[in-house]
């Protein structure tokens, strides 16, 4: 495995997409299957870490927890009894 945090260096481009689609409720799994190659809960999850911080210049604070809620709403929809198992999440 190249590192655990190489997905670090696309998180601009995460942002973008969650920006783009969080009018939305946030992509469709598929919409981030093809952007990413990865899951909905995995991308959640990473975008749920670069959330934590501040947001990037000409982001205003209210989107930023925006996009929040709606990384939160979309973990917690993944975590009911349906889900996935938890092999190769973030």
């Amino acid at each position: 495995m190249v590192g655990q945090m190489e997905w670090w260096r696309e998180r601009g481009v995460m942002v973008a997409f969650a920006l783009r689609w969080a009018p939305f409720g946030g992509g469709s799994s598929e919409d981030i299957w093809l952007a990413f190659g990865i899951s909905e809960h995995v991308y959640f999850a990473r975008l749920q870490v670069v959330l934590r911080g501040g947001p990037p210049v000409g982001v205003d604070d209210v989107t930023w927890d925006r996009l929040r809620g709606v990384c939160t709403r979309r973990l917690a929809a993944d975590a009911g009894p349906s889900s996935p198992s938890a092999e190769g999440r973030a």
